[in-house]
């Protein structure tokens, strides 16, 4: 509910819708490929894991797959913005 209005409230703003989908795509494509399996990856783990036995090296990975990916998503949205709002930057 949060993404849907800051991608609305950017959409009243910006003059290019262009610039919201290609936000909205960097950060939910980065979600639906990263971070959404590895979350589920990884509480399957950890539900296994209460019923006996300790976290493996996998469970691990999952989270680092999550962190991965939630930086690339954020990275992404920060691409977008600069060129958007602050080309100069990147000259």
């Amino acid at each position: 509910m949060v993404t849907l209005g800051l991608l609305t409230a950017t959409a009243m703003v910006v003059k290019d819708l262009g610039v919201v989908v290609a936000g909205a795509g960097a950060l939910l494509g980065s979600c639906v490929i990263y971070v959404f399996p590895a979350l589920m990856f990884t509480s399957a783990l950890k539900a296994a894991s209460k019923a006996g036995g300790a976290l493996s090296g996998e469970y691990y990975a999952g989270l680092g797959i999550l962190y991965a990916g939630a930086t690339m998503g954020m990275l992404g949205v920060a691409t977008v913005v600069v060129k958007e709002f602050y080309p100069h930057l990147l000259k």
